[in-house]
């Protein structure tokens, strides 16, 4: 899948769409990157609170791309995805 995403540019959106459709998997994704720059438990309950207040709004791929864009986490995951 990284090959996939590297070779065309265009479908980054696409997976990245496709990897934030499910509310768990955004949550686990959220509690990997937060871990990995250090934040406290704290911070993980504000985000998964955060993201239970606004999960009833959310009804399609393009706002949750659109909430994900908004929060920053787009960039960050980019970066995460191509560190090397």
């Amino acid at each position: 899948m990284n090959h996939y995403i590297r070779r065309s540019g265009s479908s980054i959106e696409l997976s990245m769409a496709l990897i934030f459709t499910s509310y768990y998997g955004l949550v686990k994704i959220l509690i990997n990157i937060l871990t990995h720059f250090g934040f406290d438990g704290d911070s993980k309950t504000f985000i998964i609170g955060l993201l239970k207040k606004y999960s009833k709004t959310i009804n399609s791929t393009i706002n949750l791309t659109y909430l994900v864009r908004w929060m920053g986490l787009f960039k960050l995951f980019k970066k995460i995805l191509f560190k090397n």
